[in-house]
């Protein structure tokens, strides 16, 4: 175990062995190191993801529920119970593929005092392109993307934990939020590359897309609740009902078209408390939001 690490890696899974143990594998030059930890969650998994993790990779530090308490429960007892001041948040199915990250994120976060959270490049299919190049530059932006961000532990420790009652999905933005109002500010790091090994467009195939959907729709309403200054809540609420509306038509992704009206009244019975929210920006602090660009979520290299 190591003492005093620099850098803890964070990571919860269920039921995907194979996933986690080519992430492991991926990293493992970089778990070998003294400045280095590694943190994971098996969240009540049944295909033996604890017992193949301490037969092959003794250097990780495996954390067994005996029943699934979620990925935000998950996420939120990491970033609580790792040591080291640079928390790096990675999915089970994700790992780094330019050279010396470590190095990148230290040298980064002591450059800039006041970021808080850095949003790596993230390249989401299963095949990496011929290309890794880009031509984008390291800027202050907003948001990030959960399968590969790294925390300043202090920035974490400032706001409060994500909120273990939205499941998944609005979290990020929920954070990114929260960061803002404390005077942090979210870097894009292009040099730091993750491999997301998944292939988006296959999601609508899942059987669980309309619950996704349903999820991620009612906690961004629930996020504008919570932070957006009352002036702006009326015209913010009804926009984006709209617009998602619409949207899904438009795609005839009539999945999601319904289960955004699910969403809706999934929320209605907690108005009253989203009301009184004690996180809500000032209108200057939403006017500064506004006006920084968005962390890209998906990279795609240049054509």
């Amino acid at each position: 175990m190591v003492t005093n690490p620099v850098f803890s890696f964070l990571i919860t899974t269920r039921n995907r062995w194979s996933d986690l143990q080519f992430t492991l594998q991926q990293l493992l030059p970089l778990l070998q190191r003294e400045d280095v930890e590694c943190l994971v969650v098996d969240d009540g998994s049944t295909d033996g993801t604890t017992a193949f993790v301490k037969a092959q990779f003794p250097q990780v530090q495996i954390f067994t529920n005996p029943e699934p308490q979620g990925y935000i429960y998950n996420r939120n007892f990491l970033l609580h119970t790792a040591k080291a001041p640079y928390l790096i948040s990675l999915d089970d199915d994700a790992h780094f593929v330019l050279p010396q990250p470590l190095e990148i994120i230290q040298h980064h976060f002591e450059k800039y005092a006041r970021c808080g959270l850095i949003a790596c490049r993230v390249f989401w299919g299963k095949t990496l392109p011929a290309s890794l190049q880009t031509d984008a530059l390291p800027h202050n932006g907003f948001g990030f993307v959960g399968c590969g961000h790294v925390w300043r532990k202090t920035a974490w420790e400032s706001i409060p934990d994500y909120p273990e009652h939205y499941g998944f999905y609005g979290e990020e933005e929920f954070a990114s939020m929260a960061l803002l109002q404390k005077r942090w500010e979210m870097h894009y790091v292009p040099d730091l590359l993750v491999h997301h090994r998944v292939e988006v467009r296959q999601r609508k195939n899942d059987a669980d897309y309309a619950f996704r959907q349903r999820k991620a729709f009612a906690n961004g309403i629930r996020n504008y609740m919570t932070f957006y200054p009352y002036f702006r809540l009326p015209y913010t609420l009804a926009y984006c009902t709209v617009v998602q509306f619409l949207n899904k038509l438009k795609a005839r992704d009539y999945v999601a078209f319904w289960a955004t009206f699910r969403a809706i009244f999934s929320i209605l019975g907690t108005l009253g408390v989203l009301f009184q929210s004690r996180y809500r920006l000032t209108k200057m602090q939403y006017i500064r939001m506004k006006k920084l660009p968005l962390n890209p979520i998906f990279w795609k290299p240049n054509p």
